[in-house]
């Protein structure tokens, strides 16, 4: 069963999938998908255009500019913000199993690999692809494995990526 808390902003054409639960003070533009299973916390700003895949956590405060796309189990921290343009080319991708810190900023067209973990207070200026980066602006840091993320308790949001 979807839920939608109190003073959600929707635009038109907006799709929810099933068991979303979006809390309080959420705004929700234009043509926007939203997939099952994903949690949007309050406070949260999302663009239009942008799909949202299934089993995402999406904490408080975070805002996704126009266009932007998280595939499947995807965990945006608290903060967070997805610059983007108008243009759909400038648009950013956050890949299956993608985690981002609390407080990222992701500068258009940038894609958060899968496999990733992007840490909190950390500035992605160019695509990211699997291991642990942080810094202003981000640098790889290491590898990291499934069993790695899978240990640092995400709720929900990682399972075995086959």
């Amino acid at each position: 069963m979807t839920t939608v808390g109190q003073y959600v902003v929707q635009g038109a054409n907006v799709i929810l999938g099933k068991n979303v639960v979006i809390e309080n003070f959420v705004e929700i533009q234009d043509n926007v998908t939203i997939g099952d299973n994903t949690v949007i916390r309050s406070y949260v700003r999302i663009g239009h255009g942008c799909t949202i895949g299934p089993d995402n956590i999406i904490k408080c405060g975070a805002i996704f500019g126009p266009n932007v796309k998280t595939m499947d189990r995807v965990f945006v921290g608290p903060g967070t913000v997805f610059v983007s343009g108008k243009d759909a080319k400038a648009a950013s991708l956050a890949m299956t199993g993608a985690w981002i810190g609390a407080n990222c900023v992701i500068e258009p067209g940038c894609i958060v690999g899968s496999l990733t973990v992007l840490g909190a207070n950390s500035l992605l200026k160019k695509d990211m692809h699997d291991g642990l980066w942080f810094g202003s602006p981000a640098r790889f840091h290491r590898p990291i494995t499934w069993e790695e993320l899978q240990g640092m308790n995400i709720p929900t949001v990682l399972g075995d990526p086959t």
